[in-house]
């Protein structure tokens, strides 16, 4: 790595995958995420089934 100790934030939104992409580096690079964003989009619904599952509150998480 170019910067090896360099931890990183990811930004992004909750229209399409972000949430998930960024769930599954954060558990393969603990080391090197510090935190994720997530941007929630104005009328995502995020009552229904489907989403509140998934919604990024439950995907993502600071690493200490």
């Amino acid at each position: 790595a170019a910067r090896p100790g360099q931890r990183f934030i990811l930004f992004g939104d909750d229209n399409h995958t972000d949430p998930y992409v960024y769930r599954d580096i954060m558990r393969a690079y603990p080391e090197r995420i510090a935190a994720a964003v997530i941007h929630r989009h104005r009328g995502t619904d995020l009552s229904s089934p489907q989403r509140r599952s998934r919604t990024a509150k439950s995907c993502i998480s600071q690493t200490p």
